[in-house]
């Protein structure tokens, strides 16, 4: 027990003494132990300063670009942009299906006039490629009349006209929707010539020489007396005769304009996926100054202890040095009660004394100086 109790004993003065002396160390080598933990410091901060201040730079760059890109005269609309989207989304739809239909109608226009289409075959007929396009333009110019009058902002139709273009974007538009119109009650029309031929000539029936009707002749046919007869040939064909030559003009015109106005949403929504695809790319980055920013906060509060902890033994060596009467480097020795230097109250008092006897020597010798240079008898050069 002896042995443990004399063991511990030396090992916890071993741990006292180099405590001491630690402190004392720091006590003694205080101003130049700041300096080297201050070049540490500025050594091991400094690059990630740089690098956080260059990513934060680049982002504050890219977040300006970024708002640029949708913001009017400085100012950012979310609701617009949202709204800007939703019709660069509708209006490429548009001139997907303007082009789609634009496309096979043309082939098959061409290989009815026995051009070379290669092995080309429409997916669909020219009648629902025709209704494709038409359901289109009533959907397209539909569209644009609602931004026009204000009900919705899909397009950049009202911002980028002033009032008297808008009037003609309205005028515009009126006129294809009655275009369209036209299309369609003019395909109605035809669609309907047959049953009006149909109408006015039923089919008869035959009926047996044995049977429910006894009294039948032989070969009796029975028809709708109260139908009127047909008429003769060739007088409603004259009449419908340039329906399909027209609506064939007509529907190539809705599509080609169609198309051309709803390139811009193609054009937009190209836009916008390029900023989503260029802010994924970039995305990395952002992960990089996160992680910097933080990496920068822990080391600063890590040195900032340490900071502390070496005051702390700094001051434990001075108070311990101060008890034997040994000043610490740099610290100043403690003015005596009558020393001139000293900048407590009796210096300043003594200094107020001093200034003012000078300042009575020096109006003394003023006016000693300008008694004996005035003679007001004795003028010069007499």
């Amino acid at each position: 027990m002896k042995m443990i109790s004399s063991e511990l004993a030396f090992q916890v003065s071993v741990a006292l003494i180099s405590t001491l002396a630690m402190v004392c160390f720091f006590g003694f080598f205080e101003e130049e132990i700041q300096r080297i933990f201050s070049t540490f410091y500025h050594l091991l901060i400094r690059p990630i300063t740089l690098i956080n201040d260059f990513l934060g730079a680049f982002w504050r760059g890219v977040r300006r670009f970024y708002r640029d890109q949708f913001s009017e005269n400085g100012q950012l609309d979310l609701q617009k942009v949202f709204f800007q989207f939703i019709g660069a989304v509708l209006y490429s739809a548009f001139f997907i299906a303007f082009s789609y239909a634009e496309l096979h109608l043309l082939a098959l226009s061409l290989a009815a006039l026995d051009f070379d289409t290669g092995n080309f075959s429409a997916p669909m007929g020219a009648g629902t490629l025709t209704a494709l396009a038409i359901i289109a333009s009533f959907l397209f110019w539909g569209a644009i009349l609602l931004d026009v009058i204000g009900v919705t902002n899909t397009g950049p139709w009202r911002d980028a006209l002033d009032k008297r273009g808008g009037r003609y974007l309205l005028c515009v538009t009126l006129f294809f929707i009655g275009l369209s119109l036209f299309v369609v009650g003019s395909f109605g029309l035809l669609r309907h010539i047959g049953l009006a031929d149909e109408s006015f000539n039923p089919q008869g029936y035959s009926l047996e020489n044995s049977g429910g009707i006894s009294d039948s002749s032989p070969g009796f046919n029975i028809s709708n007396p109260s139908v009127a007869q047909k008429q003769p040939p060739g007088t409603i064909d004259k009449f419908y005769f340039w329906i399909p030559i027209t609506t064939g003009m007509c529907v190539p015109i809705l599509i080609g304009i169609g198309g051309v106005l709803a390139g811009w949403g193609v054009i937009t929504l190209i836009k916008f996926i390029m900023l989503a695809a260029g802010f994924l790319i970039i995305s990395p980055l952002g992960l990089l100054y996160l992680t910097s920013i933080l990496l920068l906060e822990i080391v600063q509060r890590l040195l900032d202890f340490v900071y502390a902890v070496i005051q702390l033994f700094a001051a434990m060596g001075n108070r311990f040095m101060g008890i034997f009467r040994r000043q610490p480097p740099g610290a100043n020795p403690p003015p005596g009660p009558n020393d001139p230097d000293d900048n407590g109250p009796d210096h300043d008092a003594f200094s107020q004394q001093n200034n003012q006897a000078s300042s009575a020597d020096q109006k003394e010798e003023l006016m000693a100086s300008s008694i004996e240079g005035w003679d007001p008898i004795n003028k010069k050069g007499d």
